[in-house]
Formats: structure tokens, sequence, C-alpha cells
């Protein structure tokens, strides 16, 4: 519309009484601010005059607003601004379009107000144009303040704040490798966003925990019972509730380094988790959750699940009930399947069973695993067989 105005009322040529009646005519600030451009030169400069002529009049309204925000975001914008009242300077912030921004400190000042007026849609299409334009820690600072906003506003965020976040991470995780000790804010904001970004990219995380015992000892002292049969109290039952999903979720060996186990990292891990266990007057909990994160083993050097040092562990430590919880989370750790009459099970038994056969030499312990493994497989092959022997369709 205000092209057509441009091109058949005025020829193309800028006048303050047809932008007066356009504005009297319309609630829609757009049809003004197209008609200006329409008969402006590359240089603004009739845009400009539109602003100077609205002052008097129009300040801060939303035809004053809506020509600000169609100028460049530069120092010249900034002033005009600055001048504008609080209400008004929210809704310029709340149109921000100006995605393409060469100035590193004009790019900082729109991230800090798309933050401050909660323009996650801009702030997104801004992160996703210039993100070569931020180094890790500005970029870990935006994750963790667009994050904490988002929480505080809404109870639930959207598909698109979560991908926004999710991105963010991943290019940090690309940039630093595993150079993680070096940014320790990291941990913190993988563990605060699970929730969101989920346990399988929480790459720092995976990294501490497979080095430090005392980060998951700390969990299990959150969710579970003492020996005692008493609770911490320290944390609500929300926080408790994620953390015991974090926890059932997590899978990672410890003492793992590049698909294989280093041996001096994982005989300290194990010693320390009993330490920090005992401790926290939970020592009953510790062979049955060293037995899960065993489960979670790369294969070893001659291409045998799991590792030769969790198998040496295993068999140093001989308990059965960690035997029973490495079998166990193999089992129920199988998840989604299709019905095949118990023919994918009695597969998995011969594949378990062949691994016990391998080990029995000189991993009795490990090789009993897999029997267990293998002979719970035989039996749901045989009881998926008789189902489908006497199902009527």
């Amino acid at each position: 519309m205000g092209a057509a105005i441009a091109k058949y009322y005025c020829n193309s040529k800028y006048d303050h009484g047809i932008l007066d009646i356009i504005i009297q005519s319309t609630n829609n600030p757009h049809i003004a601010v197209d008609y200006v451009y329409n008969c402006s030169t590359p240089s603004l400069s009739e845009v400009y005059q539109a602003i100077n002529y609205l002052r008097k009049d129009h300040f801060a309204d939303d035809f004053y607003v809506a020509f600000i925000s169609s100028l460049p975001f530069d120092e010249k914008t900034k002033v005009l601004i600055n001048e504008l009242p609080d209400e008004a300077t929210m809704k310029y912030w709340s149109r921000f379009t100006r995605f393409k921004l060469e100035n590193k400190d004009l790019l900082i000042e729109a991230v800090d107000n798309l933050l401050k007026y909660s323009n996650w849609n801009a702030l997104n299409l801004i992160m996703h144009s210039q993100i070569e334009m931020f180094n890790t820690e500005e970029i870990l600072t935006i994750i963790s303040e667009s994050s904490q906003k988002m929480i505080a506003e809404r109870a639930t965020l959207g598909n698109n704040d979560c991908h926004f976040i999710k991105r963010l991470f991943s290019v940090v995780h690309q940039r630093i490798g595993d150079d993680f000790e070096s940014y320790p804010i990291l941990f913190e904001l993988e563990m605060r966003l699970y929730a969101i970004i989920g346990w399988e990219n929480m790459k720092c995380c995976h990294y501490m925990f497979k080095r430090n015992a005392y980060l998951f000892a700390e969990i299990i002292s959150l969710i579970y019972k003492r020996d005692d049969g008493s609770y911490d109290e320290s944390i609500d039952s929300e926080k408790k509730r994620v953390l015991f999903s974090l926890e059932r979720e997590m899978k990672f060996c410890p003492g793992e380094e590049n698909g294989s186990i280093n041996k001096d990292i994982l005989d300290t891990w194990v010693n320390e988790f009993k330490s920090y266990l005992e401790y926290q007057h939970q020592n009953s909990m510790f062979y049955d959750k060293l037995g899960k994160l065993f489960a979670c083993s790369p294969s070893g050097s001659d291409g045998i699940f799991p590792h030769e040092a969790i198998r040496e562990k295993i068999e140093e430590i001989g308990n059965e009930e960690l035997m029973n919880s490495f079998a166990f989370a193999i089992i129920y750790g199988r998840g989604v399947h299709n019905v095949t009459g118990g023919k994918d099970e009695y597969k998995l038994g011969e594949k378990y069973a062949e691994i016990s056969r391998k080990l029995l030499v000189r991993y009795q312990r490990t090789a009993k695993i897999f029997s267990i493994i293998s002979k719970s497989f035989f039996t749901e092959s045989e009881h998926e067989r008789k189902i489908a022997e006497t199902e009527v369709y």
C-alpha cells in the first residue's frame, strides 16, 4: 500500500502532508514506513526527515518507533533509541530485525537488549547469522542468561527455545573439543539445563563424570536414602525429581577415554566412589551402581565387550550384586524392539553365550555375567515363541 501511494500519488516524492494523511487514515505504521522508504534515496535522508517531522506530534508512538525500527542499527540510531521512554524502547527491541551487524560493540549491545526485553526469536536469528563473531565465553554467558530468563518467565520452553539452546551448546562443544576443564561454567550449565538438552548432549558432564567420582556420588547422596533410611532434605522435590531422571539416564563408564579405558583413572575412581558412599552412609549402593556403570564399558582391544580393564576390575571385586547389576543393565537396557516370536531374543542369547565362552578361561566372573544375560534371553525367547504359537488371529 505504501509503495503504491508513493508511485501513483506523489511520483515517489516525499511529502509531509501525505504522511499525515496516511497516519490519520490507518493504524498500521508499516504503510507509512513503506511510503517514505519508496520516496527515499539510498542515504535515507527522507526517512530522517520523516522522523524529525514526527517528533512534534508523534514522539514515541507506534509510528515513531516503527520508523526508528526501520533504520540500520548504528550509532546514529542509538541516539534516537536512547531518547525513547521505557515502553517505546521495549517496543523497539521487540521489533528488532537487524540481524547482520559487522560492529562487535553494536552486536553485543543488541544481544544485551534482546536478552533484557526477551525477544527470543530475534536473539535466535542474530546468533544464527553472527555466531562467528562471539567467543566461547560470550556464548556461554548468553546460554546462561537467556535460559535463566526463559525459565523465569514461563514454566515450559517451546521447541524453538530448546533448539536455540541446544545449538549454542553444540557450537561450544565443537570449539573446545575436550578442553572442558578450561570452562568450569559449562559443567554447571549442562547440569542446570539437563531437562532441555538431555544427557546425550552433555559432553562436558560426560567428560567430568568419567574422571571424578565425587560428582556422581553427590547425585546419589541427594536422591537416594541413606543406609539408615533417612534422606537428604537440602533440595526440593522438583530438583530431586530432575536429578533422579538424570541419574537414570546417565550412561558412562569410569575411566573411559576415546573408546578405551585409562586404568589409573578407573582404579582411582572406583576407590574414591566407595569412600564417598561410605562417608555418605550409602555403602549399600556401591556394587549396584558400579555394575550399571561398568555395563557402559567400551569393547576391549580384542574386540570383546567389556574392556579388559573392566573385566579385570570385575574379577578383582568379585561381588555377586555387581555382576547381577551389570547383567540387568544389559537385559533391561534393550529398549523398544520388534516382536519376532522369540527369534531376536534367541539370537541375543547366542550372542551373549558366545561372549561368555570366550571369556571363561581368563575371566570367570565376567563370563558368568554373560551367562546370566544369555539365559535370560533364551528364557524370553522360549516365552515369546510359545505366545506366537498360541496366538489366535
